[in-house]
């Protein structure tokens, strides 16, 4: 068992900050397995699957990929609504007329 993937096809902006290409010390920047493919001159499907279990030792190694992600919007929401009422106070503090 394994969960699909599609290609990593990044959209702009993120793609203008990322290398397409395979770097001279062999690393990949994107996951393309019809690139991995032409670089070695072998047909390939052009998607992947991330294994989900596997016995311990076997290539590729499975159980990697992470599903469940940590839920933080209270902790954003706390962040940026606190943010906003500093930025009231310091306008407040500026805006207020000048005593002499």
């Amino acid at each position: 068992t394994g969960l699909f993937r599609a290609p990593a096809n990044p959209a702009p902006p993120a793609s203008w900050f990322q290398p397409t290409t395979q770097s001279a010390d062999g690393l990949w920047h994107l996951r393309d397995p019809a690139l991995f493919a032409r670089s070695a001159n072998i047909d390939a499907v052009p998607f992947y699957l991330d294994r989900m279990d596997g016995a311990q030792g076997e290539v590729p190694a499975g159980g990697t990929t992470r599903i469940d992600f940590r839920n933080k919007h209270m902790e954003y929401a706390l962040t940026w609504f606190g943010l906003a009422v500093t930025l009231f106070g310091v306008w407040l503090v500026f805006s207020l007329p000048k005593r002499e």
